[in-house]
Parts: C-alpha cells; sequence; structure tokens
C-alpha cells in the first residue's frame, strides 16, 4: 500500500565522487520546500558515513530517512531507496542538482497521473551557461530531445519518476563497471512494451563537474556502455584501431550537430552563441578522446571488446533471422 503520493530521492554517492557537500545541502533544501507542501516523504542515501547526511536530515520538518548506502554503486543507491520508497511515485534529483522552477514535480510527473507514461525524464542542464557550459549539456544530457514527439529512448537518471512498482520490478543493473546503466534500463523497459517520455520543461540545473576528470571518463564509458550493454551499433566498432576510433569520434560529431540543431529553448542556444558551442563541443570531444581510446585498448587487452562484439553480431543475425521468416 502507498503511504504518500511521492518518493523523493537524492543520493550523497556523487559527495563521495567530488560534488560539494553543499550541493546536496541545495537538492535538500529544494525537496523539502516541495515535501512541506505535498504528499510526500524524502529518502536520501548515505553514502559518506560521516555524520554529515544525517545531520542534514535532522534539520528537516518534514519526513526524511536515511539509508544506509556505504560502499554501495550509483545505482546500487537507487534500487536501494526504490526498495524502501513508500510513494506511488518515485522521484529521483540526485544531490548534484536543484530544480529550476517550483513547478518541477507537477511537471515532472503529469504523464505519470494522467496515465500518458510509466516513466519521465526532465531536462538537466549543467548551471553555466557559458559556452563551454551549454556544449557539456548537449554531449551529456542531449540524448533527451533526439525524439521529436518526447518519447525517450534514455533518461537523466539524476532528474526521473517512476511509477515506484515498476521501478522496484525491473531494478537498474547493478556492478557492471559503468558508473551509471540509464540507458540499458531505459531499453529494458521499452522492451517490456513501457512507456517513457521527455517533460521538456521539467527542468534541473546540475553543479558543473571537474571538466577534465568528466571528459575523460565520459570518453571511457562511451566504450563501458558497449561492454555492458553490447546491443548497439558501437559494439560493432570495438577496435583498437585507428578507423574504428575514428568511426566513434565521427558519429558523436554527427549526434553533437543534430542535438544542437534540435535543442529545447532553455538548453540556451541562439545565433549568438551557436558558433561558438560548436567549437567547445569539437574542444571537449577531443579531450574525451583520450578516454575513449584508453578504453578500446583496455577492452582489447582483456576480451571485454571481443564479447561485446560477439554478442551484437548474434542479436543482429538473430534479428536479420526473424525479419527474414
Amino acid at each position: 500500500m502507498d503511504t504518500f503520493a511521492y518518493s523523493l530521492v537524492t543520493e550523497s554517492f556523487n559527495v563521495v565522487d567530488g560534488q560539494s557537500f553543499g550541493g546536496l545541502a541545495g537538492a535538500m533544501a529544494a525537496l523539502r520546500a516541495i515535501a512541506a507542501s505535498g504528499d510526500a516523504e524524502i529518502l536520501i542515501t548515505d553514502a559518506i558515513g560521516d555524520g554529515r547526511v544525517q545531520a542534514l536530515a535532522a534539520e528537516a520538518d518534514v519526513p526524511v530517512r536515511v539509508l544506509d548506502a556505504t560502499g554501495l554503486d550509483y545505482d546500487a543507491q537507487k534500487n536501494r531507496a526504490a526498495a524502501a520508497a513508500r510513494g506511488r511515485y518515485l522521484v529521483f534529483l540526485d544531490g548534484d542538482c536543484r530544480p529550476l522552477r517550483e513547478d518541477w514535480l507537477e511537471t515532472l510527473t503529469a504523464p505519470l497521473r494522467d496515465g500518458t507514461a510509466d516513466a519521465v525524464g526532465g531536462l538537466t542542464l549543467y548551471d553555466d551557461t557559458s559556452p563551454s557550459g551549454i556544449a557539456a549539456t548537449v554531449m551529456d544530457f542531449g540524448y533527451v530531445w533526439d525524439q521529436p514527439d518526447g518519447r525517450l529512448g534514455c533518461y537523466t537518471s539524476n532528474n526521473v519518476a517512476f511509477l515506484r512498482s515498476l521501478r522496484c520490478e525491473l531494478p537498474v543493473a547493478e556492478d557492471s563497471g559503468l558508473r551509471c546503466n540509464c540507458y540499458a534500463h531505459a531499453q529494458a523497459l521499452l522492451r517490456d512494451g513501457h512507456r517513457l517520455r521527455f517533460a521538456a520543461d521539467a527542468v534541473v540545473l546540475h553543479e558543473p563537474p571537474d571538466v577534465a576528470k568528466e571528459r575523460y571518463r565520459r570518453g571511457w564509458d562511451l566504450v563501458a556502455a558497449c561492454w555492458s550493454n553490447p546491443l548497439q551499433i558501437e559494439a560493432a566498432q570495438l577496435h583498437p584501431t585507428e578507423a574504428a576510433f575514428h568511426w566513434q569520434l565521427r558519429r558523436l560529431q554527427h549526434l553533437d550537430a543534430v542535438r544542437v540543431r534540435l535543442a529545447p529553448t532553455a538548453v540556451g542556444i541562439d545565433d549568438t552563441n551557436r558558433d561558438s558551442v560548436l567549437r567547445e563541443i569539437a574542444r571537449l570531444r577531443r579531450m574525451e578522446a583520450i578516454g575513449l581510446r584508453d578504453a578500446l585498448l583496455a577492452g582489447e587487452s582483456d576480451g571485454r571488446n571481443a564479447a561485446a562484439r560477439t554478442a551484437f553480431a548474434l542479436w543482429q543475425a538473430a534479428r536479420q533471422s526473424a525479419g527474414a521468416t
């Protein structure tokens, strides 16, 4: 039985990963304001273990439960919160994010409440309106506006809402070697016939990360995503060759150009800064290329590339065979 309409979840994983604790306090303040005016509980994961999360929860004048998350990875913390939640709708706002508008929760969950979606992803923007900040938003979160009809092929884990029963029925895979498994989870939901929608007006601002660290990790994760979920075209190109390396970069450049063109107004791209944003995307992709190359070499050495290529080839052959019959 649902005790609350909403379970609002934030996490301290990103503090352990380098985010400021002040950012987590800001996320909590936003959730406290929402919970104070509605039928909601707050859950916060404690991966820090030094008493600061407990103290933050004690300051709240609304129901807050602290969940021990010592040693858990990003998705495991979210799974633990989902299992502990008691609301009909499960809403995730990461500790390095804060809503842009007061109607964020209402906007994000509207498709759940009216029965037109089973999961809804919002729009995440880096809290940096410079060309570099906008470029990083396009690169890291631009996939949410790929479909003009508002369907989602992947959600942003830092700004998303689910029917809690569904999220518990289909938890996110853990310990895959990938920092976040949102794409694989979204694809599993879609294969099971569930409806994922994009709420472009449910905007959160994300604390900007360390640029060099983030770009390297994003480059590595482009390859690691194929190890975790090889049922995507990029898996066929997991070779430590210059041709495969440049194929990956060209594909990213194509996606970047399309996403700059289709970006929602809130992203902040216009005629005055478009060229500067594109130049920054090119610069940041060059930084990512180091992580991408390192991952390709590592995956070839330990067999992960070969396993992903084989899995993709078998899946593709099965699809073609099914189409022929």
